[in-house]
């Protein structure tokens, strides 16, 4: 009994502090609430025989189960995406950790599937795209910047588009100039600024922002360094002397020394100090982050002194670069740029043949070809291999030097082989069109402005050279074909439908939608000149000669004088009797010439007329 009451007490006891705190009651409120149910069960139980309770306890189980069992699955698949992100994630961060890049690329990118909104996916994705060149890198981290929109992630969404974006580059000074009442403060902010105003050209804005960040962190050698090599160009003679002494320091640096000798070799070189440049470039060649470009330079710096060290330090430029085609090729380019054809082929024939058979250290030799005129040895060099995407260069070549040779079938052959290598590649087209020029294809070059503008409307930069080169020849059919082309892109261009109504005028060519091409094109402007004669023009073919001579009449006496448009007021004279008037008009256009065939008949015509008159009785 007393063991009873004793349990009863620490119960009592145990229920006061539980009712105590809100969590406790409502603990004591699930207890109570189970403590019911169990006794409704027991008199339930009681009220029915066992069978039939069994039957109906096992229906509400299987009731409670299929309403549960969604919600158990859902926070099932809940925890285990959970569980599947973070896994995935740890993954991609090990492995960029140890530049495992493709594998950080596809754990990153199985981690983005569950979750798009991952920052370190993303951020592994924006610096793998950086480190590959890619311009996704600012996608991505326009990603991160939405999610997390601190400084430090803005900071780096302006330097991407820096780096990525064209001039004038609107998001990265979009950026700036959002954060330029918060983070000036800021050195990074301060080095970015200065970054978009090199750019822009802006040196002063540059210089003011580079002196800010030395400024505000004044042991960074980077900042230092920066400030003192823009202000190495400038004009202010005492802080270039101040630049000098600050890079004189730095080039010992071992990070940033090579960038510190290669603004002191620059200055040196370009104040005619050829023994000071050939000593900062010296060290400089002697430091392991030299470059190729570091190395040509110094040879630019002996060959100009004349030096005896020349010829054996350009021998240990090809030697140390016989086994590497890239660079091969630019010491070879150096060497053809530098007047040394000769000693350029010798060295590009006597590499190993496996060497020799590399696509860089071809495309070198059949350069020095080309500069020497050697068109047997270019047409053998090209006339097997293949260079890849640059195959069209090499039938290209085929082409031109088996014309240099008389081969002309076997020309315009492997001519029409280097365009069909181009398929729907802008930069193919842009390069062989460079190469028509150079070698003076005229039929050529036309041929392949046709393709760009068929091909490619919207360059209209093709479009234009094929109008001069149309006008040049007298072309008034090409020219009404190409205006007909590129009014169907361009419709709303006045300028264009004006064009292309005034050729099927001169043309007598679909008149009815000439006419009407003329009439919009007037309405659309009707100010201009242009297309005021060649409405004008328009309402002379239909037999409105006073109409058009009134349209004429409206411009002022100069714009009359234009020679496209005086030849138009002249005739329109000329159609309304006014033969005397029309003379001084037509003259204007007689002399200045520079008019399509087509329009230099009706300019004699007009002229005719004028003198039959004057020697009628």
């Amino acid at each position: 009994m007393q063991e009873e009451l004793d349990e009863r007490e620490v119960q009592s006891k145990w229920v006061k502090w539980m009712e105590a705190t809100a969590i406790g009651r409502l603990v004591l409120a699930v207890i109570y609430r189970l403590d019911d149910i169990i006794h409704e069960h027991k008199v339930r139980y009681a009220a029915m025989d066992e069978r039939a309770y069994q039957i109906w306890f096992r229906v509400v189980a299987l009731v409670i189960l299929l309403v549960l069992i969604p919600g158990i699955g859902w926070l099932g698949r809940a925890t285990y995406r959970h569980f599947a992100e973070k896994h995935d994630q740890a993954e991609a961060e090990a492995f960029m950790s140890h530049q495992d890049f493709r594998a950080a690329v596809l754990s990153a990118r199985q981690t983005l599937s569950i979750n798009p909104g991952n920052l370190s996916a993303c951020r592994i994705m924006s610096q793998i795209a950086d480190l590959s060149g890619s311009p996704s890198a600012v996608e991505w981290q326009q990603k991160i910047v939405v999610a997390q929109p601190s400084v430090d992630n803005k900071l780096q969404l302006a330097s991407l588009a820096l780096r990525y974006q064209k001039p004038p580059f609107p998001l990265a000074s979009q950026i700036l100039q959002e954060l330029s009442s918060t983070a000036t403060n800021v050195a990074s902010y301060q080095m970015l600024a200065a970054r978009l105003a090199l750019s822009t050209r802006h040196l002063a804005d540059a210089e003011a922002h580079f002196h800010q960040a030395v400024e505000l962190d004044p042991t960074n050698k980077l900042f230092a360094l920066n400030l003192a090599t823009l202000r190495l160009a400038m004009a202010d003679p005492v802080k270039k002397e101040q630049s000098r002494r600050v890079l004189d320091k730095i080039r010992t640096d071992p990070n940033l020394g090579p960038s510190a000798l290669r603004a002191l070799v620059v200055d040196r070189w370009e104040n005619k100090d050829f023994s000071a440049a050939s000593a900062y470039s010296t060290e400089l060649i002697a430091s392991p982050q030299v470059t190729i470009a570091d190395q040509l330079q110094n040879l630019k710096i002996l060959q100009s002194m004349k030096s005896d060290q020349f010829d054996s330090r350009l021998g240990e430029v090809q030697d140390q670069t016989s086994t590497n085609a890239a660079a091969i090729g630019q010491v070879s380019a150096w060497m053809q740029a530098n007047g040394l054809l000769a000693q350029n082929i010798e060295w590009l024939t006597n590499l190993p043949d496996e060497t020799q058979s590399q696509q860089p250290v071809q495309m070198a030799l059949a350069q020095a070809y080309l500069q020497n005129s050697d068109w047997p040895s270019l047409r053998i060099l090209v006339t097997h291999g293949n260079w890849g995407e640059l195959e069209f260069l090499r039938f290209a070549l085929v082409s031109h030097a088996s014309a240099k040779l008389g081969m002309t079938d076997l020309a315009a052959a492997n001519w029409g082989a280097a365009v069909n290598e181009a398929g729907v590649n802008l930069d193919v087209y842009t390069k062989l069109l460079e190469l028509a020029e150079s070698w003076g294809l005229k039929e050529e070059q036309v041929d392949l402005l046709a393709r760009i503008v068929e091909q490619f409307p919207k360059e209209r930069w093709a479009q234009q050279r094929l109008a001069q080169y149309y006008y040049a020849t007298g072309n008034t059919v090409g020219m009404y074909q190409l205006f007909c082309h590129v009014n169907t892109f361009f419709p709303e261009d006045v300028d264009c439908q004006n064009n292309l109504a005034a050729t099927a005028l001169i043309l007598k060519t679909n008149l009815p939608q000439a006419f009407k091409w003329a009439e919009e094109a007037y309405t659309n402007a009707p100010g201009n000149p242009f297309e005021a004669s060649t409405y004008a023009f328009s309402l002379h073919l239909q037999r409105h000669d006073k109409e058009g001579l009134a349209v004429l009449q409206k411009l002022s006496s100069s714009q009359l004088k234009m020679p496209s448009v005086a030849l138009y007021y002249g005739l329109l004279l000329v159609a309304t009797g006014a033969l005397e008037e029309a003379k001084p008009y037509l003259e204007i256009a007689q002399n200045n010439g520079g008019m399509w065939p087509e329009e230099q008949q009706l300019l004699n015509s007009a002229l005719q007329k004028i003198r039959t008159r004057r020697h009628s009785p």
